[in-house]
Order: C-alpha cells, then sequence, then structure tokens
C-alpha cells in the first residue's frame, strides 16, 4: 500500500515552514533559550555553525549545544509536518525515559528539560534535552552501507552479534520486569515537592503503526485521547479494526479491482483470525513496555571495537501492550523489517539464524537473572521460540506494521502457517467485496483527479519557497558588499592627496559600484541556477518511501 501523495505534500509543506522558523533562531536565540533551563543559567554555544550538521531523522531535529562548563546537551524538536501529534510524542517518550532511569541500568540519557507546545518560546512545538553522550552509532557499524533503508551488512560475524545480543537482552529482561495494569501510553506528572514523579498509564497507545497511517495515510486510527485497554482482546479488536479504517478510509489505498477484492478480504480475514492467535493466558495482563522504535540503529557505544552500548535513545513510540507482542521474535535482528526484504529466502534464513543466536544468548542471561525471572510465567525465550514455531511471529508483524501488501513476506509467511487465512478470506460474502470495490475506485477516481492540481501547487511553493531563499541570500550579500565598499571608500578618503580629490573619489566609488553589480550579477545568476537545481529534488521526496 502507497502512502498517500497529497497528505505527503501537505506535510512537506508544513516542514518547509516549519524548518524555516528553525533556520531563523538557530543563533543567539535559541542558546539563550536553553540557557534559561540550565540549573546554573550557564551560558552556551551551538557545536556546529551550519544546520547541515545538525541530525535530523525520520521524526526529529536534533542541536547540539555546549555550555561554559563544556558540558554538552541535545536539543530535540520532533519536525513539524514529520510527527502527527508532537505534544502527545514528546510526553509519552519522556515518561519512558523517567521510569526506565527510575526502574533498570539501561543506559539512558537523562532528560535536563522538557516542554509542550504552549512552553516553547521559540515557537517549534514541543522539545526535550536531555545529555548528549559521546560515542558510536550502533546502527551505523551494523548497516549496509549500499542499502537505501535499514538494513544489516551480510558481512557482519556472530562474534559482534554476541557480544551485542547479550547486552540487549539484558535490557529487554529488565524491561519485562515492568508490569503495567492496562494498555495504552505512559504520563508523567509531577509530586508537589516537584521531585517525585508518577508515570501513569491513562491515554491511547501512541504506537507507530497509528502514527504512520495518520501521517502518510491521512487516516486517523489512535482512538480516543483517554482510550485504555484492560485487556489484549480489546487491543487487538482496536488494532484489527483500525487497519479495515485504514483500508476504507485512505483514498489510494487499493491499485484496481483485484487488488481491492483481495485486500478486504484478507484484512477481514485477519480480523477473524485474531481470537485464534490471542494467548488467553496473558489476556489480563500484567502488560510490558513496549518500543516499537527499539534497535540497534538507536543505540550507541563506546567504539567499534569493545562495542559497549553506553546509550539507548529515541523512546518515541513506546506504551504499555500485550505480553505476547514484546515476547514476539524482535523485528531489528536485521536490523530491516520483514516488509522490506526482497531477497525473500536469504533474509529469511538470516533472520532464522540472528534469531536462534539471540534465543540461545537470551536463555543464558535468563539463567544468570533469577530476580527478573518470574516464575509464575513462562520465561520470554519460550514465548519468542513459541512464537516462531507456531507463526504467530507474522501475524505480530502485521499487526505492529502498516503499509502492508498481501504479497510481502508476512502475509505471505502467515498464510503458509495459518492455511485457514485463506478460508477465512474467501468466506466473505461476494456482494460485500463487491460493494467495498465500487467504494473503493469511486475514491480512487477522485484521488487520481485532484493529485496533479497538488502536486502542481506544490511545484508552485517549491519555486517560490526557493525564490525568496535565493532572495534572501541576493540581499545579504548586497549588504555585506555595500559595508565592504564603505570600508574601501573611508580608507580611500584617509590617503593623502587622492581623497582630497572629489573626481577621483567618484571616479573611485564608480569602479566599486562597477565591480559590485558584476559580484552581485554572476551570483543572482549562479542562485538561479541552483533553483532550477534544486526542484527535482524538491519534487523527488514525493517519490521516497
Amino acid at each position: 500500500m502507497l502512502s498517500n501523495e497529497i497528505r505527503k505534500i501537505e506535510n512537506q509543506v508544513r516542514f518547509h515552514d516549519w524548518a524555516d522558523k528553525l533556520y531563523s533562531c538557530r543563533n543567539e536565540k535559541l542558546t539563550n533559550w536553553v540557557t534559561s533551563f540550565h540549573p546554573d543559567k550557564l551560558a552556551c554555544r551551538l557545536a556546529h555553525d551550519s544546520v547541515d550538521d545538525d541530525w535530523k531523522g525520520n521524526f526529529n531535529w536534533c542541536v547540539r549545544v555546549i555550555f561554559s562548563n563544556e558540558d554538552s546537551w541535545i536539543v530535540r524538536f520532533p519536525q513539524g509536518g514529520r510527527v502527527a501529534v508532537p505534544d502527545e510524542k514528546v510526553e509519552c517518550e519522556v515518561a519512558a525515559i523517567m521510569l526506565i532511569r527510575q526502574h533498570t541500568d539501561i543506559p539512558v540519557p537523562a532528560v535536563k528539560a522538557w516542554g509542550l507546545s504552549h512552553e516553547n518560546a521559540l515557537g517549534l512545538g514541543p522539545f526535550m534535552m536531555s545529555q548528549f553522550v559521546e560515542g558510536v552509532s550502533l546502527g551505523g557499524i551494523l548497516q549496509d552501507p549500499e542499502a537505501k533503508h535499514r538494513s544489516m551488512a551480510d558481512n557482519i560475524e556472530d562474534r559482534m552479534l554476541e557480544k551485542i545480543y547479550r547486552q540487549i537482552a539484558k535490557f529487554q529482561l529488565q524491561l519485562a520486569s515492568l508490569d503495567f495494569s492496562h494498555i495504552g501510553g505512559l504520563s508523567c506528572s509531577m509530586q508537589r515537592d516537584d521531585e517525585s514523579k508518577i508515570i501513569t498509564v491513562d491515554k491511547r497507545p501512541l504506537t507507530l503503526r497509528a502514527h504512520s497511517i495518520l501521517k502518510l495515510g491521512d487516516v486517523d486510527v489512535l482512538g480516543l485521547s483517554n482510550a485504555t485497554f484492560a485487556h489484549a482482546t480489546e487491543y487487538f479488536e482496536h488494532i484489527t479494526q483500525g487497519n479495515m479504517t485504514h483500508l476504507r478510509e485512505q483514498p489510494n489505498s487499493t491499485d484496481d479491482e483485484d487488488d481491492a477484492r483481495q485486500r478486504y478480504r484478507y484484512w477481514t480475514a485477519m480480523h477473524k483470525l485474531a481470537p485464534k492467535v490471542l494467548m488467553s493466558e496473558f489476556n489480563n495482563g500484567p502488560f510490558k513496555l513496549i518500543c516499537d522504535d527499539f534497535t540497534p540503529a538507536n543505540m550507541i557505544v563506546n567504539n567499534a571495537e569493545d562495542l559497549e552500548i553506553i546509550a539507548v535513545i529515541d523512546w518515541e513510540w513506546s506504551y504499555a501492550g500485550p505480553l505476547q507482542l514484546y515476547w514476539s521474535p524482535p523485528r531489528w535482528l536485521l536490523l530491516q523489517q520483514p516488509d522490506y526484504w526482497k531477497k525473500d529466502e536469504e533474509r529469511l534464513d538470516r533472520y532464522k539464524h540472528c534469531l536462534f543466536l539471540y534465543l540461545r544468548i537470551l536463555e543464558d542471561e535468563e539463567e544468570n537473572s533469577p530476580n527478573l525471572i518470574s516464575e509464575a510465567r513462562p520465561r520470554g525465550s519460550s514465548l519468542i521460540k513459541q512464537a516462531w514455531q507456531d507463526g504467530r511471529i507474522w501475524y505480530h508483524h502485521i499487526l505492529l506494521g502498516s503499509f502492508h501488501h498481501i504479497s510481502d513476506v508476512p502475509y505471505r509467511e502467515l498464510k503458509a502457517v495459518a492455511p485457514e487465512l485463506d478460508d477465512l478470506a474467501n468466506a466473505v460474502p461476494a456482494q460485500e467485496v463487491e460493494v467495498f470495490v465500487e467504494m473503493k475506485m469511486e475514491q480512487l477516481r477522485t484521488y487520481k483527479a485532484d493529485l496533479p492540481k497538488k502536486t502542481e501547487e506544490y511545484l508552485q511553493y517549491v519555486r517560490a519557497y526557493l525564490d525568496k531563499e535565493a532572495e534572501e541570500q541576493y540581499q545579504t550579500a548586497r549588504a555585506i558588499l555595500a559595508e565592504e565598499n564603505e570600508a574601501e571608500v573611508q580608507l580611500f578618503k584617509a590617503n593623502p592627496g587622492e581623497g582630497d580629490d572629489d573626481e577621483q573619489l567618484q571616479l573611485f566609488k564608480a569602479k566599486l559600484a562597477k565591480e559590485a553589480d558584476a559580484k552581485l550579477h554572476f551570483l543572482k545568476e549562479a542562485l538561479e541556477a541552483r533553483k532550477e537545481r534544486s526542484v527535482p529534488k524538491y519534487m523527488a521526496i514525493l517519490e521516497e518511501d
């Protein structure tokens, strides 16, 4: 399923407008604002002069600052147009970080300050300031340099993976010791003394899946803001119903009539299959802290040799969720999730190898950590192994992901282990299917008619945006040249003999003006050429996944 291109265009416009606002205050305004949050109000400076050196991920823009005592923080903003519910995202993440720091020894950087949109004097939305950790990205070490998406290089040795997996297994066991009575999102409140922090589950779970559907599909499947779930059955129902809502409401969720029929049948079958997949013994909890973006890509190590994980970052998309999803085979073992696998059999073989390597290490750590193991419940390693053997892994992948296609690995593998999925799909009444197909084709016709107009509007927006940027650069250069010329004139005037001759002075000024005009003419041509080169790049963003 493709994203809604019209929504993507609107998101890009929001992002450009937000980024312009960031550029305008990425100076003393920003550093003075950060200083106001420091306990000793120490002055700070930007670690990098250029915005190109800031760290920009899929959702956040991070600016590093260094204080006068050489302490360093990361100032992190959800990017406008890239995050649909920024306030909710930041609060959930801060609550997760505080909880993890209180109850585990997982190396999570301390939050120094945070706030919601109305608390940001810069007008850049919610923010989080945390301790900067010097190190190397673990994801960068594992990444295949030729892959476009996250994907582990084929030459990563087991010896290296064992060292990494052992640390992650310890983290997973510690996180598993945290119990929750409900499924939902985390909130952070303060006691009156402003020191004791209370973490509660009192809102809807903000999952990466639901956010992706909202941001890229323009369909809200998050649910009511205060909706929590007391049972896993309710949550599975919420997700599968959300998938049906997504399929119905995104205008380009289907490619053609045959695709619409197939998707409707199998999405309906997935909904009906849920009771069989659910592990009833864990229906009532306890529930576990799930982070949809928990991956080596969000871990920092001391160096590429020791591989000691010194920081686990990006706890967004954290929520209390079903135990069976927590103890499901990890989606991050190859960095790239199964939805994106191209060489299916090779990736499956590699995934299976890594999974059993991780399982062996997890079993070792379970033996070494009796205080983290509940004898009243099966061990996590046994649940992961069971999910692999009975095929639940693939149902879990579909539940946790978005924009799936029937031909993707998770659906294909699920059909192989659950033949009743085909039976359930074929049992959907034909008349019901055809009503759906007719509705989707009408939506698709309208969407295809609207998209060219929206694309043209975006092209005009991009040209105007680049024109404005070029004009600002031109006027800045013009002002600098004027200052330089004035300084040259003053030096000329100070010259004995020459400076007293008004005719010579006018000739000198004319010479400077001519040189400045030539420079500005050259600059204008260069800026125009750069604009024309930039337009295709801005438009190409719409083609990205």
